[in-house]
């Protein structure tokens, strides 16, 4: 008796995936790192690893392939196209379906739907079930979902037709979604673009001009150190790795400072408060400026604010000290294309490491003035900037976080019956069973018993009698790749899965009775008699 999730239209009905399907497990050859079970142009293999960052909805091969050797020396089996592949451990949850006939790893237990059953269907639902799944495995090492698990799995079965429907809005839904991330994931180049633009034309002073007119009067080109009284910095030493509780002391991370807003979260607990100075101890309004970090980020400054922590300045944190008018002026140059220029050219250290800039470097670095009365203007214009931007990028995120909750939640609907409305005139889901499961039963026995066939049906004078490989190798006398050995030994080109599988089974069998011999040959396997 199926599990009963959750409630679902009159004309659905939940059904075990046993029931309506043939569950297979994969294979890795014995001595699995032996070039000789893997061939450039093989047998197409999967194992989970192909699937990660995977986004295809089908898939036709994994970075290796199997030879006809290592097929034969694996219990992977050749599953039919249109299967739905799904990794049944390390890690559970990956799914795919087979875009032609291939074979997986042990990682894998492979949904063959019998006709009835839409595999793009089934494939959503997997996607939607990997918790669900995970809760029916078992171990200790990593879990696994076992075959007879699988099988046991609960699906909600709607009628054929609304399979189709489901699907289609599916896939509709999600490319809209696509769509909506690319558009939002190019938001922050384009934030980051005008805010060089803005903070360009404010330091070049044509942001102002129509403020002032077009003579840059009183405009000066002096040092940063001009400007500054002193610069503080902090001692680092060992600490606990947790920012500091209410009642403790902490140093600042440099990440607290390089994102463009404070993050008191980033910082480390003192546990003995007599190695602080308390001349590096931050307040609300102190300008902080990183010294050390990569490239990118070395020279980080903002202004700390909106904090309750007991926070110090650590030795690659200084606090520049200015009089208060300049304070947001000076933030914002450093910030600017002209800013960051000179701090990149001044950092010191490999190119690849921590880069560092010292006091001396930054006192140097050059600046434009303007008289105090524009300058104002020029940093209340940017601290306006700097707001609306920083409204965009939250909403932004906020709109980020809907969209990735946004495919469980098209998903759940759909496997409720709520995505799409139901026909009355679908044929009802307990008839679509009953075919399917007479059909289930001969795709069982086409894909788990190995026919005994030696001989194709006769169909013209052109038939060919199936041989042993041994047989076809005596015949021919002389070496014959694994195609060649196929044709020899009378398989059809158009050749089955039954008769594939015959096949290899011949060639293992003829190679452990050490009856033939195969080597390997500009990645082709080549069979000849032993001896």
């Amino acid at each position: 008796m199926a599990e009963k999730r959750w409630n679902i239209p009159e004309s659905w009905q939940w059904s075990e995936a046993n029931e309506f399907s043939v569950i297979i497990a994969g294979g890795t050859p014995r001595n699995s790192i032996s070039k000789d079970n893997y061939s450039k142009d093989g047998i197409p293999w999967l194992t989970p690893a192909d699937l990660s960052n995977y986004h295809e909805d089908t898939i036709l091969r994994g970075k290796r392939s199997l030879s006809i050797v290592g097929y034969g020396n694996s219990s992977a089996k050749l599953i039919p196209q249109g299967s739905v592949l799904f990794t049944s451990r390390a890690p559970i949850g990956y799914c795919v379906i087979a875009g032609n006939e291939i074979s997986t790893n042990q990682g894998f237990k492979s949904f063959v739907p019998a006709g009835g059953i839409n595999p793009y269907f089934l494939r959503y639902y997997l996607i939607n079930s990997k918790v669900y799944a995970e809760s029916k495995a078992s171990g200790t090492t990593f879990l696994e979902l076992s075959g007879k698990k699988a099988g046991k799995l609960s699906f909600p079965i709607a009628p054929l037709n609304e399979q189709k429907r489901i699907t289609d809005k599916i896939d509709s839904l999600f490319d809209r979604k696509n769509k909506a991330k690319k558009a939002l994931d190019a938001i922050p180049a384009l934030l980051n673009q005008y805010r060089q633009s803005i903070l360009a034309a404010a330091f070049q002073g044509t942001l102002t001009k129509d403020w002032r007119g077009n003579i840059r009067e009183g405009w000066t080109v002096n040092t940063v150190g001009s400007i500054i009284n002193n610069i503080q910095s902090g001692k680092s030493f060992r600490c606990i790795e947790r920012p500091p509780k209410a009642n403790e002391k902490g140093i600042v991370k440099i990440s607290a400072v390089s994102w463009g807003r404070f993050n008191e979260d980033e910082s480390k607990t003192v546990t003995d408060i007599s190695r602080l100075n308390e001349k590096a101890k931050i307040f609300e309004g102190d300008l902080l400026f990183s010294r050390a970090n990569t490239i990118e980020l070395v020279g980080a400054c903002l202004i700390a604010n909106k904090f309750k922590k007991d926070l110090y300045l650590s030795d690659k944190i200084l606090r520049l000290e200015v009089p208060e008018e300049y304070k947001v002026y000076l933030k914002w140059f450093l910030r600017s294309p002209s800013g960051r220029k000179q701090i990149e050219r001044m950092a010191t250290g490999a190119q690849h490491s921590m880069r560092n800039i010292s006091q001396s470097s930054l006192k140097k670095i050059m600046m434009p003035l303007p008289p105090k009365e524009e300058m104002l203007v020029i940093s209340q214009t940017l601290e306006e900037m700097g707001e609306f931007l920083d409204q965009i990028h939250s909403k932004m995120k906020e709109n980020g976080l809907r969209l990735g909750t946004l495919k469980q939640s098209i998903l759940a609907k759909a496997f409720r019956g709520k995505l799409v409305p139901q026909d009355p005139n679908d044929e009802p889901v307990v008839e679509l069973l009953k075919h399917i499961q007479n059909e289930r039963e001969q795709l069982e026995k086409e894909l788990k018993t190995k026919k005994k066939v030696t001989r194709n049906k006769p169909r013209g004078r052109n038939t060919k009698m199936i041989i042993p490989v041994i047989d076809a190798l005596k015949q021919s006398k002389k070496p014959l790749s694994s195609q060649q050995l196929l044709s020899a030994a009378g398989y059809p080109n158009n050749a089955n899965i039954d008769q594939i599988e015959h096949f290899f089974l011949d060639v293992r069998k003829s190679i452990t009775n050490l009856q033939i011999e195969v080597w390997r040959d500009d990645n082709q396997d080549y069979f000849k008699l032993a001896g």
